[in-house]
């Protein structure tokens, strides 16, 4: 009974042991999509990639908000942006990230507050929505 035992208890801590090496387990593209060092979401999307925001509280304000578009990848990347508007029609704006460039646009300059839908074209682009 007990060789029975011992054994479930090896057993079990295999596994554990297991369950902990896995946990521990790095990829770069895993650290890519975390939160950075200030702790701020980022979101990288690759190429045809579609990033979604449902935008603000309405008790933060507006006018500090900043969406901030890093592309880094070797190829020019054309973001289009949907506004979502929460009153009103939904608007679309186009612009273009350079290769190892970094646009920050303020909320404002996307569309009313609402939700965003950004898809990218193009290189790899990180987008990051955060306030100052």
């Amino acid at each position: 009974m007990k060789s029975r035992r011992f054994l479930f208890v090896a057993f079990v801590a295999v596994l554990i042991a297991a369950a902990l090496a896995a946990g521990r387990a790095s990829d770069a593209s895993s650290h890519a999509a975390g939160a950075n060092a200030a702790g701020r979401p980022t979101v990288v999307a690759q190429s045809n990639a579609v990033w979604f925001c449902p935008g603000l509280p309405p008790a933060l304000p507006e006018r500090s908000a900043r969406v901030t578009f890093s592309n880094v990848g070797n190829a020019p990347a054309d973001v289009e942006v949907t506004d979502l508007a929460d009153k009103g029609n939904a608007t679309h704006l186009t612009f273009q990230v350079p290769v190892n460039a970094v646009v920050t646009k303020a909320r404002s300059q996307l569309g009313g507050p609402g939700a965003l839908t950004v898809e990218t074209f193009g290189g790899r682009v990180l987008v990051e929505e955060g306030i100052e």
